[in-house]
């Protein structure tokens, strides 16, 4: 949805020890240029590249069963010492078909040691996902691989907020680690995670990651609990609209009546939309052109967001936010769509 059109390589040589891993379905006749989009996965290391790599294989069917840093079993660290060190060393591509997109995947390595390879990626990718760990934020490479993605003027970026399941994770604490480290002045959460749908859990901190709220789609992702922990197939995935009036919210049985995220559900919506209405006069006159109703916020269209959305993230007016755990598949599906 963010993303830009295909930029053109400066060289023909920028693509040296690029491991390109190919499927018939990728390349398939019928593909269109204006439908397939260079992604590169950039963050510092130890934040969760390869394992939301393996995650986007998975959901998208290109695996029947996701690899494991731990086990040396991942599809883009194919090296002897990648899978030694459990590191990623080499960028590597991977072609992967998500609805009616191609995109080319881009691994890259998180260590600075290594950072030649992901200025490489830079010259050539449409966008990029710059992942955080949500317990220790920005880090020294995230800082360095975001004034690479700056050298080579790529617009397009978006924050996948990692690793929500472990303990001391805080999207709180998170985006004031965004704001603090100057990466960009409007972060934009468009999801909200849910810990337990259990309220009971949230007063006794237990750690955990069952669900997410689409704020711009309005609707309730859950991960049945009953899953195990690094798959997660899509019979055990429900997705349930929300209300588009604030008595039918208050009156829904998804949560219960004390479930902490419900008093936040209307008030993060509205922090949404109206820090999109100030940046963007299309979505403002839709806004005020609506008809007169107790809840408008929440009969705003999703495509007249989606639409303001990208825009705004094209010219980097905003930095969109979503939420996540790649090793549990957590998220990855919300993370694809956008």
């Amino acid at each position: 949805m963010f993303l830009r059109s295909t930029r053109i390589p400066k060289a023909p040589t920028l693509w040296r020890g690029l491991l390109i891993v190919r499927r018939g379905y990728a390349s398939a006749t019928g593909s269109h240029a204006e439908s397939i989009r260079n992604i590169a996965l950039m963050a510092h290391i130890d934040s969760g590249k390869t394992t939301l790599t393996e995650s986007i294989l998975h959901t998208s069917s290109y695996l029947v069963a996701p690899g494991s840093v731990d086990t040396g079993s991942t599809t883009t660290d194919f090296l002897p010492a990648e899978r030694e060190r459990g590191i990623t060393i080499q960028s590597a591509s991977i072609p992967v078909k998500w609805k009616d997109w191609t995109f080319n995947l881009i691994d890259t390595p998180g260590h600075v040691d290594f950072g030649m390879e992901v200025e490489s990626a830079s010259r050539v990718v449409d966008g990029a996902v710059v992942l955080l760990d949500a317990v220790e934020g920005v880090e020294g490479q995230t800082k360095g691989v975001w004034r690479q993605l700056d050298r080579h003027s790529v617009p397009t970026r978006m924050i996948f907020l990692n690793k929500l399941d472990r303990p001391g994770a805080s999207v709180h604490n998170s985006i004031s680690s965004i704001l603090n480290h100057r990466l960009h002045p409007n972060p934009l959460v468009l999801t909200l995670p849910i810990a337990s749908f259990d309220s009971s859990r949230y007063k006794t901190g237990e750690p955990g990651l069952e669900g997410i709220v689409d704020l711009v789609n309005w609707e309730v992702w859950r991960w049945h609990a009953s899953r195990d922990s690094t798959h997660a197939p899509a019979e055990k995935v429900e997705r349930v609209q929300l209300p588009r009036t604030e008595e039918e919210l208050k009156a829904s049985q998804i949560f219960s009546a004390d479930h902490p995220i419900v008093p936040e559900l209307l008030a993060a919506r509205q922090g949404m939309i109206d820090n999109l209405s100030i940046l963007s006069p299309e979505l403002m006159d839709a806004f005020v052109e609506l008809p007169e109703t107790p809840s408008p916020y929440l009969t705003l269209s999703t495509q007249t967001l989606v639409s303001s959305l990208r825009q705004l993230t094209l010219d980097r007016a905003i930095l969109p936010i979503v939420c996540g755990a790649a090793l549990k598949h957590v998220g990855t599906d919300i993370l694809m769509d956008f």
